[in-house]
């Protein structure tokens, strides 16, 4: 299955990038029209990477694979429902921008 690389990146750096859900997930901009699960949803659906992850073969690599894995695992523990400030000042949420910031930087160029 083929994995959109470039949507891959845009969603890890939305993840990771704390000031830009603040700005665009409580729409504090008119444009603002993200959240987590659409985030988390262009991450793993609509870029093909769930599937892919699924399959026998490596993404991205071993590592970055990985990664990916956990990130996955982590956003499951954020508190979804809650509302988007409670989501991006949620412990959950820190550690999920951590994972993003970090699987950003083990993917190959």
């Amino acid at each position: 299955m083929q994995v959109y690389e470039e949507m891959v990146r845009d969603a890890l750096s939305e993840l990771a990038d704390e000031d830009f859900q603040r700005q665009v997930w409580t729409s504090l901009t008119p444009s603002g029209q993200s959240s987590l699960e659409e985030c988390w949803e262009r991450l793993f659906d609509d870029s093909g990477l769930g599937a892919a992850l699924d399959g026998p073969t490596e993404v991205f690599g071993e590592h970055p694979d990985q990664c990916l894995r956990e990130l996955d695992a982590a956003l499951r523990l954020v508190p979804a429902t809650a509302s988007a400030d409670d989501v991006i000042a949620s412990d959950e949420m820190g550690l999920v921008r951590g994972l993003a910031k970090s699987t950003l930087g083990h993917l190959p160029d």
